[in-house]
């Protein structure tokens, strides 16, 4: 995935990536430019941890 976009910083928060379609933030999957700031790029990224942590309670809620 980078060397296909080495601008892009990709998070994934589940699936393996291999069927890449538009709906990919659907799928839990994040991208964020590498000419944000900081600010910017860690408050995105707290973001999508918090998702995951949402699914991962998701997930346990349904066990």
């Amino acid at each position: 995935m980078q060397r296909l976009y080495p601008n892009v910083i990709c998070v994934m928060l589940s699936g393996s990536g291999e069927h890449l379609r538009p709906e990919l933030r659907q799928r839990g999957i994040e991208y964020f430019s590498k000419n944000e700031s900081l600010e910017v790029l860690y408050e995105m990224i707290e973001n999508a941890l918090s998702l995951r942590r949402l699914f991962n309670e998701e997930a346990m809620i349904r066990l």
